[in-house]
């Protein structure tokens, strides 16, 4: 084993952590809350109430 070999190997076991690490965080059912917030205030948006604009633009 040489130098090169060592440097490929650990830099890819480094970006192997990351990703888990991404993947971990992102799919963590204590966050799901959270994460899932945004799709319930889209609806709330487009709820009548809102669309009181006179440009009748978005």
């Amino acid at each position: 084993m040489n130098g090169d070999f060592l440097l490929y190997m650990g830099v890819t076991l480094a970006m192997l952590i990351v990703f888990a690490l991404i993947v971990y965080r992102t799919y963590k059912p204590a966050n799901r809350d959270k994460k899932e917030a945004a799709k319930y205030h889209m609806m709330h948006d487009d709820a009548p109430e809102h669309q009181k604009r006179k440009d009748k633009r978005p």
